[in-house]
């Protein structure tokens, strides 16, 4: 029996009970492939957003769970983008946590110049107490080589996620990679990665202007997300920049929380999400003891720390993408978003963990189940979020300032919008423009560039 249990679909504790042996006899010699596919396919007919659009393929008709996994996906690559499975459930749990074996560095993977094989990866930014950043690595610097192999697009997660590396940095030049000559050893270690990267208060032009780099949505991390902003209250900043450019989402409960420590008062009690889910768990809901008016509604509540803004400014690329999009399309319909960057990834769903409790096996499935719609229900569910005034990444040598320094491009134009004045700087650092590079997709990488889902945990476990 698989007991998907203590899941929390947002507003409801839900129990589900559900038979991975329903199919088969009691005579039937068991086998783990069979039963993980079957698991697969109850919890899916059940809980997957596009139920109904699963195809009919036997269980036992694949020999490989991953396989039989993907193959039911609606649309796989092109709808459905985010839904994954691994067979790792207790180190994907940790990834949630922001616990995993890691050099320490956020990493955008492009493909070189004039390939559609060979990949480079840009350091967005580096964890501090990691690995990476006692190496002295910085942001801005570009990976061509680890452990002596050119990257490519077959290669490189196998060879970023080695036990030691030997990174060998270049520069790009009118489309030329021209190798820097030092070696970079790291030996990757288990770190907590911290998603709060920065958070300070800039004093500019007579404003107090409260500045966070937020990286990642980790309910492990609410509390220090609190004490931040009750320091931006007791210092009654004027302004907030939000920094989700590296975001790729997490636990709704702390967009939600987030969202409430930024909203005007005068929104409180009103909606900021609402959830939608097929008919067999919207049908489910409605049969629990508690279901109210309310049940499938998200709205906004009173917090000590609430900041009663009318205005937020907030910092995107194509990475900000879920729980960070949320942030933005729950709060348009009660204030002023102001949104400097890139168009965001477009991911309006929410997924659950679902996994084997009785530990038969070690196989989870992370399906899509749930779609965010804000109060007025008005988003375009095939595109990301437009920016308001759109800046690439890395586009000019000012990008490549740490971040949280003015002068840093995304961040000066904010200062700019909100003030009038820019930051500016005589002796801006040469630095190569990387932006007009193709990114690799994240099927090519399928842990590590599964960003938009590892840390996607969007209706979390309750453990």
């Amino acid at each position: 029996m698989t007991l998907i249990n203590r899941i929390s679909f947002c507003l409801a504790l839900i129990s589900i009970l559900i038979s991975s042996n329903s199919c088969r006899t009691k005579d039937e010699e068991p086998d783990i492939t069979l039963e993980v596919n079957w698991f697969i396919k109850n919890n899916m007919d059940f809980a997957y957003f596009w139920n109904k659009q699963i195809p009919n393929i036997n269980p036992n008709s694949s020999t490989e769970p991953s396989d039989y996994f993907y193959s039911l996906l609606y649309e796989y690559g092109d709808v459905d983008r985010w839904s994954f499975i691994t067979d790792d459930y207790k180190g994907l749990v940790k990834q949630f946590a922001g616990i995993q074996k890691d050099p320490g560095l956020s990493v955008q993977w492009l493909y070189a110049p004039n390939s559609t094989y060979n990949v480079v990866g840009q350091i967005e930014f580096v964890h501090p107490n990691t690995p990476a950043e006692e190496a002295g690595m910085k942001r801005g610097q570009i990976i061509y080589k680890i452990n002596g192999t050119i990257l490519n697009e077959n290669n490189f997660y196998q060879l970023y996620t080695q036990d030691q590396l030997k990174i060998e940095l270049c520069k790009i030049d009118a489309n030329n990679i021209i190798p820097i000559s030092n070696t970079i050893n790291i030996t990757p270690s288990v770190i907590s990665i911290n998603p709060i990267h920065l958070d300070t208060i800039i004093n500019y032009q007579n404003k107090k202007i409260g500045y966070l780099v937020y990286t990642s949505f980790i309910d492990e991390y609410n509390n220090n997300l609190e004490d931040i902003f009750q320091d931006f209250k007791s210092e009654n900043i004027d302004e907030l920049i939000l920094d989700l450019r590296y975001n790729r989402g997490g636990s709704v409960n702390t967009a939600i929380l987030l969202a409430n420590m930024i909203v005007s008062q005068t929104a409180i009690g009103d909606v900021f999400i609402k959830e939608k889910y097929n008919e067999e768990v919207t049908n489910y809901l409605k049969e629990t003891s508690n279901y109210n008016s309310n049940s499938f509604i998200k709205r906004f509540e009173s917090n000590p720390n609430n900041l009663n803004l009318n205005k937020l400014v907030v910092l995107t690329t194509t990475s900000t993408a879920s729980a960070s999009e949320m942030i933005i399309y729950g709060l348009a319909p009660h204030m002023e978003i102001y949104q400097i960057g890139e168009k965001t990834h477009g991911k309006y769903y929410g997924s659950i963990t679902i996994y084997d409790e009785e530990e038969k096996h070690n196989w989870a499935i992370q399906p899509i189940v749930m779609r965010a719609e804000n109060k007025n229900n008005s988003i375009n569910y095939e595109e990301g979020l437009y920016p308001n005034q759109e800046i690439n990444d890395f586009s000019t040598p000012a990008s490549y300032y740490t971040l949280g320094d003015i002068r840093e491009e995304f961040l000066a134009t904010a200062l700019e919008y909100l003030t009038g004045s820019r930051p500016t700087d005589l002796q801006l650092k040469s630095a190569q423009t990387l932006r007009h590079l193709n990114p690799v997709p994240p099927e090519k990488s399928p842990e590590y560039n599964r960003g938009y889902d590892m840390f996607n945990n969007d209706i979390k476990i309750e453990n």
